[in-house]
């Protein structure tokens, strides 16, 4: 069997579509793909794949069992929920396609053979120029900042709270910063709670749906002490540690107390480039974390440094008051604290720390899984030190990201 590959219309017809150009094709996606900033300029098709040429240079190849389990057609996808129907048996792996033809206004139709389906199927350009291979559709488009001790992005609570453009504008500013003071919060309990559900979903711990982070005569955490706090990330004892963390300032009279912080993804890159061999050992083992009190006992495994498939640096996990006892090979322990050593070191030098005493009416805001945070000792009988705080989860943060970015007809995604 051959496959034709039909010259590009004068105007597309296909049902499917509107106008084509600057309408969007019908891929059952809420998100914009301008088809007209993506035009198919050259494709050419053998039996296993199509291979399409933009405008702009950029080249694709499309695997024909991909394209058929990315169907828009209604019967592969569902309109209503978008999420996928074909079945992956149901793709044959030698699956072609009766006819392929590409279309000035920014779409590309294919026609089933009978025993695939049999349908029409059209793919927006832009769409295809997304996903096309090598290019994860998921990589973040807002690069973190490189700086070693980056500025925190700043923000007035009454414009984060009301209006969803500004919003954008913070998250954008606190994905590429990775810490944030806002000003003007009221000085009410309940109000970190209340602009963590301005993101998403508040998550609960083992200190609670929300937690008060004040000297305490019982503490169950080093937190909830007048001690100096030596940086760290929160809850490395859960299987999943919560991206980002809130901290209101509702009183902070005391002597000391300031807070500290350092970018963990800075340290790790600089240890990547710099000393491999500690970047290997923090990233390569795996070590426990728990936390234990009268009602819990929480365990978990994790890397400090923890990577993508490339080898990039992507979260820290590192509490010096909840990391167990080490547990790894008696040759191997030398060299991991050797490692730790090197790396708490690294954080606590004047290069990477950063110091900044909230005031009453400030939140800071930072992401728990690359900005350690810590605190100064403080002395609680010249005042009173009382912070409200909670988590969310580093999803919550992306997806509320992305709607807004999605009524704002921005075309960048995370």
């Amino acid at each position: 069997m051959s496959i034709s590959l039909m010259m590009p219309e004068k105007s597309c017809t296909c049902s499917n579509v509107g106008t084509c150009g600057t309408e969007r094709t019908e891929m059952h996606d809420l998100r914009v793909y301008r088809n007209d900033l993506h035009l198919i300029k050259a494709q050419e098709v053998d039996k296993k794949a199509a291979r399409l040429v933009w405008c702009n240079g950029d080249v694709g190849a499309f695997h024909y069992t991909w394209l058929r389990e990315n169907d828009p057609h209604p019967s592969s996808r569902h309109p209503m929920s978008r999420e996928r129907l074909v079945h992956p048996l149901d793709v044959r792996p030698d699956i072609r396609p009766e006819w392929i033809a590409s279309h000035e206004g920014g779409g590309l139709s294919v026609r089933w053979l009978r025993e695939d389906g049999g349908h029409l199927s059209l793919f927006g350009s832009g769409w295809l120029h997304a996903h096309r291979c090598n290019q994860d559709s998921s990589i973040n488009s807002i690069k973190p900042s490189r700086a070693a001790r980056p500025e925190p992005i700043e923000a007035q609570w009454s414009d984060v709270i009301n209006d969803d453009s500004a919003l954008l504008s913070w998250l954008d500013g606190y994905i590429e910063r990775g810490w944030s003071i806002i000003k003007g919060v009221p000085q009410e309990k309940g109000m970190a709670i209340e602009f963590g559900k301005r993101i998403g979903t508040v998550r609960s711990s083992n200190f609670g749906f929300y937690f008060d982070v004040r000297s305490k005569a019982a503490p169950i955490s080093n937190a909830y002490t007048a001690n100096f706090l030596p940086l760290h990330t929160d809850l490395p004892h859960y299987e999943m540690p919560p991206g980002l963390q809130i901290l209101h300032c509702l009183s902070n009279d005391a002597v000391g107390g300031a807070s500290l912080l350092a970018d963990g993804i800075a340290v790790a890159e600089h240890l990547k480039r710099n000393e491999p061999d500690v970047f290997s050992c923090l990233s390569q083992n795996r070590l426990p974390f728990r936390f234990q009190d009268a009602d819990s006992e929480f365990n978990a495994r994790h890397p400090i440094i923890e990577c993508n498939e490339l080898n990039e640096p992507t979260y820290i996990n590192w509490s010096n008051s909840t990391i167990a006892p080490l547990d790894s090979s008696f040759e191997k322990i030398r060299s991991i604290q050797s490692a730790i050593r090197r790396f708490v070191t690294l954080i606590e030098s004047p290069t990477f720390k950063i110091s900044h005493k909230l005031s009453p009416g400030e939140a800071l805001v930072f992401d728990n899984r690359r900005m350690l945070h810590g605190r100064e000792a403080f002395q609680p009988e010249t005042g009173y030190r009382h912070f409200q705080g909670c988590y969310l989860d580093t999803a919550e943060v992306m997806s509320r990201r992305n709607a807004l970015a999605r009524c704002h007809q921005h075309v960048e995604f995370i």
